[in-house]
């Protein structure tokens, strides 16, 4: 499978992580919500004048035009996948308060689960163990890979190690086995 920064450069397109990025209050108060969630863009970055939106089509004009009336700047479009804008959405136009209350909640293991999934010995056909793989409800950061990138740029990522240590020790002790 193709990274999206190695798909959208050979079309000459500029490709941004929204999780991973930092991103301008400025740029998001220019776009209501709504407007984000429904058109599936992201604002980025207001830098002089020109706003700078993440897209799954950077290419639409007519979307960049109806944009740019709405923001009353001009906008340019750059590429990120559907499914990170959405979560770029459900993180960055959090309150203040909610953002703290979502570093509480992860650093303390709430709204995690953990889900473990067998391994088995292909000889035998046998289980032979378990990896345990974390699982997230805060919404917005439902994948793991967004979970913890967020843990890290909030400067929580050690709590939540701990916590989901904690959380795998305590529901192993509940799987059957010897």
């Amino acid at each position: 499978r193709l990274k999206p920064e190695y798909v959208v450069s050979a079309r000459g397109v500029a490709y941004v992580e929204p999780l991973t990025t930092i991103i301008n209050r400025d740029a998001m108060d220019l776009i209501p919500q709504e407007i984000a969630q429904k058109a599936q863009i992201l604002p980025l970055y207001l830098f002089d004048t020109l706003l700078t939106v993440a897209m799954p089509d950077p290419t639409d004009k007519d979307l960049l035009q109806r944009l740019s009336q709405i923001a009353q700047h001009p906008v340019s479009g750059v590429f990120s996948l559907p499914s990170e804008i959405e979560a770029g959405i459900a993180v960055h136009y959090q309150t203040e308060k909610s953002v703290r209350e979502s570093l509480a909640e992860l650093a303390s293991g709430g709204g995690l689960h953990v889900v473990f999934q067998p391994i088995v010995h292909l000889d035998s056909n046998q289980t032979v163990g378990f990896e345990a793989l974390i699982r997230s409800q805060i919404g917005g950061l439902e994948s793991p890979e967004d979970l913890f990138r967020f843990a890290a740029r909030s400067n929580v990522a050690e709590k939540l190690s701990h916590a989901c240590g904690r959380m795998a020790a305590t529901d192993a002790a509940l799987l059957p086995g010897e």
